[in-house]
């Protein structure tokens, strides 16, 4: 990921694993008696992806224009990126 794709994912508290596409066995169950209950819950999962991919999308946009502001530097986010992981260590 880029830094602010990272930056992105930090600000809005969304969780990589969270975007990634469903599918339909994601929710295929064999005590279902109707297959429309995953169909259903498979619509559901897509759709709250794409309203997740909004926000992120929204936030990134954000971070372009900080940094073309020069409000928002990479370098530095890597930088506290590296401390945080040496100091967790």
């Amino acid at each position: 990921m880029t830094p602010r794709s990272v930056e992105a994912f930090k600000r809005t508290g969304v969780l990589p694993q969270e975007i990634l596409y469903p599918t339909l066995q994601m929710f295929t169950d064999p005590r279902d008696k109707s297959p429309e209950i995953a169909q259903i819950k498979l619509q559901a999962a897509i759709d709250a992806r794409k309203n997740l991919m909004k926000l992120l999308v929204s936030e990134y946009q954000t971070i372009q224009h900080l940094e073309r502001e020069g409000k928002w530097h990479p370098e530095e986010q890597l930088q506290r990126s590296t401390m945080s992981k040496i100091n967790n260590a």
